[in-house]
C-alpha cells in the first residue's frame, strides 16, 4: 500500500494492524488498527522541518493511533 496515497498495486494483502515509522501517512486512513513506532528522531529534527507533530512515545518504543489526520 502506498503510504502516501492509499493505493495499492495489483495484488496487496488485507492487515489486521498496520505499524508505520515516525509519522502517520495519509494513505494509512483507512486502516482499522494504525500503530506509530518510534524510530528515535528528535523533536528538534520535527521542529526544523515545520511540523508541529509531538511524538507521543513517552518511552515506548509504539503506540496506537487512533485517527490518521
Amino acid at each position: 500500500m502506498n503510504a502516501t496515497t492509499g493505493e495499492t498495486s495489483n495484488v496487496a494483502a488485507t492487515a489486521t494492524q498496520v505499524l508505520t515509522l515516525a509519522l502517520p501517512k495519509t494513505g494509512l486512513q483507512g486502516v482499522s488498527e494504525l500503530l506509530l513506532a518510534d524510530i528515535g528522531i528528535p523533536r528538534g529534527v520535527y521542529r526544523r522541518l515545520g511540523l508541529s507533530y509531538d511524538p507521543p512515545f513517552d518511552g515506548a518504543d509504539r503506540v496506537h493511533v487512533r485517527a490518521v489526520d
